[in-house]
C-alpha cells in the first residue's frame, strides 16, 4: 500500500503528540497547517535543498522573442532563483549561457556572439545583446519549485477517473473554490507528492474538470487543487514524521508542557539525524560523473 500522509492525517498526528486540548481555540486545524508550512520553509526545505539531489526541480522553457531581452524568473521559484540558464539552438543542442556582472553589461550590447550572455536584474534574466531573431533559440530556466501551501483534504478534488483522450478528470466532489475562472494544480498522491502540473486553466462542470493537457503521470487517487495549494506536504514521505515532530515541539512549548516538550525534542533529534541519510544520494549504485565545463580538456 502506498504511503499517504495527508494534511488531515498530519494535523491529527500533531494533536495526539502535542496533547492539544479539545476545548482550546488557539491551535485550530488551519493554524496547525500554517505551522506546518512554516516548519517546511525554515526547517525542512533548507535541509532538502542542501542534499543537492534536485528535489523540487522543475523545467521551464520559453521561446525567445525578437526585440525582447527580459525573461522573468518563474514566480514559484524558491528564493526567486534558478538552477541554471540554458539555451537550445535550432538543431536541438542545449548548452549553458554565461552570466556576466550587472555592471559589465555595457561591454556586450553591441557584441555578436553565437549565443548571448545574461545578467540578473531584480527577478528577471536579461539577455544581452537583445535577441534579433525569434526562432534563433529557446531559453531553458530550470528552477526549484516552492512546496505548495497546505490545505484540508476537503479543499481538493480527489481524482476518481481520467480520460486522456478528452482531457476530462472526474473528482469525487468539486470544492466550491475550484471553478472555471481559477487556476489549478494536479498533485500526486504518492512518491514525492509533487505537482504533476501547475497553473492549469480548466472548465468545470459538476464533478468533471476539463483540461487543455494532462501529464502522463496523472493517476486515479491524485488531487486537483487550487494553484499553489496541496492537501499533502510536498516533501519526501519519510520526512512527514519529522515535520509532525517539529510542529509538536512548537505547540508543546507554547502550551507550557515542558516535560512532554523535552520528550518530543529527543524524538526530533533522532529524526533529524536520520533525515540527511534518507535524502542523499538518490542513486546509491551510480556515482556522478563530474564535468569541468570550462576546462580546456573537457570531454563529453
Amino acid at each position: 500500500m502506498a504511503f499517504t500522509f495527508t494534511s488531515d492525517d498530519l494535523v491529527a498526528s500533531i494533536k495526539v503528540r502535542a496533547r492539544v486540548p479539545t476545548s482550546q481555540s488557539t491551535f485550530t486545524e488551519a493554524r496547525i497547517r500554517k505551522l506546518c508550512d512554516e516548519e517546511i520553509q525554515i526547517g525542512l526545505l533548507p535541509k532538502i535543498l542542501a542534499a543537492r539531489e534536485n528535489y523540487f526541480l522543475r523545467s521551464y522553457t520559453t521561446n525567445v522573442v525578437s526585440g525582447t531581452s527580459e525573461y522573468r524568473i518563474p514566480n514559484r521559484a524558491i528564493g526567486v532563483k534558478l538552477k541554471a540558464v540554458m539555451y537550445e539552438d535550432s538543431s536541438g543542442a542545449i548548452g549553458p549561457l554565461s552570466q556576466i556582472a550587472y555592471e559589465d553589461r555595457g561591454y556586450y550590447v553591441n557584441s555578436n556572439p553565437t549565443a548571448p550572455v545574461y545578467y540578473i536584474q531584480n527577478n528577471s534574466v536579461i539577455l544581452t545583446p537583445t535577441p534579433t531573431t525569434t526562432s534563433q533559440y529557446t531559453l531553458h530556466l530550470p528552477y526549484f519549485c516552492r512546496p505548495s501551501t497546505l490545505v484540508a483534504v476537503s479543499a481538493c478534488g480527489l481524482i476518481t477517473a481520467i480520460n486522456m483522450t478528452t482531457k476530462v478528470v472526474t473528482v469525487s466532489a468539486t470544492p466550491s473554490t475550484i471553478t472555471s475562472s481559477t487556476l489549478v494544480d494536479l498533485v500526486k498522491a504518492d512518491g514525492g507528492f509533487e505537482s504533476a502540473a501547475i497553473d492549469q486553466t480548466v472548465t468545470v462542470s459538476g464533478t468533471s474538470i476539463t483540461f487543455t493537457s494532462l501529464p502522463s503521470s496523472l493517476a486515479v487517487g491524485d488531487y486537483v487543487t487550487l494553484a499553489g495549494e496541496s492537501c499533502i506536504p510536498q516533501i519526501p514521505g519519510e520526512l512527514h514524521t519529522l515535520l509532525s515532530l517539529r510542529v509538536t515541539v512548537t505547540i508543546l512549548e507554547s502550551l507550557g508542557f515542558v516535560n512532554e516538550m523535552k520528550a518530543a525534542q529527543a524524538k526530533l533529534i533522532e529524526a533529524e539525524a536520520a533525515a540527511s541519510s534518507l535524502l542523499a544520494p538518490r542513486s546509491d549504485g551510480n556515482p556522478k560523473k563530474l564535468n569541468n565545463r570550462n576546462g580546456v580538456l573537457r570531454r563529453s
